[in-house]
């Protein structure tokens, strides 16, 4: 006869004292001592009637019953759901860390730490996972954003990423309901779109070439291909494909992590053509020092170069990225369709790109008032 692994979830209601914990608990067996070992999930004392509280533990022992029946077991991540909020969040980030770049990793991380503090000044440092709920979801971005003073797009961020670790709680059946699932984004202020003036494009094109090769292609690369820092520094030899006039972006560098192709428009086709790039096929096309070789660098060595060659030449550093509005706004000018704007940006939806586009110009340019026919 085979030995049983579970049994099923019920009640304790402490003899209906509502001063007391109330629970459900059940039994599971453990994998390596073959013992029968109880498992309990609070009750939240939000729920200051018997009825409230007997109500909320039906709800909890039918999940609890339907996940033993199909097979789940409380030691998939060491009984994560009994413990701390806290704890619960710094131990899904641990699992989740191989997945994540270093970058976003410690992005995670910070929020943690945050995340711990505003436990510890509200007194819930032994808040159980189960018991986080909508209203500390909420006062916790409140907290974020009056003791940071973070404006509206930093707590979305902050929301997003809280969402995403609550998210893989809950598909790891540690939680039922996704505390951050229905906070509201809040209204952002749109950002400004930089631009650089033909003057700058002009030294751009000439002494930027003369001075700083390298990054004289990395502008190119921006302006016409739209491609961001952190993936050109990704870049490898094997990745330019000058037979086909195409861009190769494999999973390890873009945002989304997906392989991704962008065109080789012919003014950049021939710069790249006219580039070294007689090196083995993994070396990193802008590695350690902005040149061809086998070590990776950071992108921030970019914004670094840009900063001090705009700097040389007395131009307004709007940032290397800039080159991208730059670039966009004037192929629409020259009347380059929409279509092929967003396959080229690498935008999801047509709408996405109209509205990227829409913010380069509130009114309309001057062909309408020269081109527009007699009547």
């Amino acid at each position: 006869m085979t030995k049983e692994t579970y049994k099923l979830a019920k009640l304790y209601d402490a003899n209906n004292d509502l001063s007391l914990r109330w629970y459900v608990f059940f039994f599971f067996l453990h994998p390596e001592t073959g013992r029968m070992e109880r498992f309990r999930k609070m009750i939240s004392s939000k729920y200051h009637t018997a009825a409230g509280r007997r109500d909320k533990a039906r709800e909890m022992i039918k999940i609890i019953n339907i996940k033993l029946k199909e097979g789940w077991s409380p030691y998939q991540l060491e009984q994560l759901s009994l413990v701390t909020a806290k704890n619960a969040l710094e131990q899904i980030l641990e699992v989740k860390r191989p997945q994540l770049r270093i970058r976003t990793y410690y992005t995670y991380k910070n929020i943690v730490k945050q995340f711990g503090i505003f436990l510890v000044k509200n007194k819930l440092e032994k808040l159980s996972l189960e018991e986080f709920s909508f209203q500390h979801a909420i006062s916790f971005l409140d907290w974020s954003q009056v003791t940071y003073s973070l404006e509206n797009r930093t707590i979305n961020y902050r929301r997003m990423h809280m969402k995403t670790m609550f998210n893989e709680l809950k598909y790891r059946q540690y939680i039922d309901v996704n505390p951050f699932d229905n906070t509201k984004k809040l209204p952002e202020t749109e950002t400004s779109i930089n631009f650089y003036a033909p003057e700058s494009l002009s030294l751009i094109r000439t002494k930027l070439r003369e001075s700083n090769p390298d990054l004289f292609i990395i502008a190119f690369l921006v302006f016409y291909t739209f491609i961001r820092p952190a993936e050109i520094v990704r870049l490898k030899v094997r990745d330019i494909d000058l037979i086909n006039h195409k861009i190769i972006l494999p999973g390890r560098s873009t945002k989304n992590k997906k392989s991704e192709m962008v065109e080789m428009p012919n003014p950049l086709y021939k710069e790249l053509i006219l580039m070294n790039l007689e090196f083995p096929p993994d070396y990193y096309v802008f590695g350690k020092h902005l040149k061809r070789c086998k070590f990776a660098t950071a992108p921030t060595r970019i914004a670094g170069a840009w900063a001090m060659w705009t700097k040389e030449v007395g131009i307004e550093n709007n940032g290397i990225y800039a080159l991208k509005h730059t670039g966009a706004g004037m192929a629409v000018e020259a009347g380059i369709n929409v279509r092929d704007l967003q396959l080229q940006l690498r935008h999801h939806s047509l709408e996405m790109t109209q509205e990227y586009l829409d913010r380069f110009s509130r009114s309309p340019s001057d062909r309408l008032r020269n081109a527009f026919p007699e009547i």
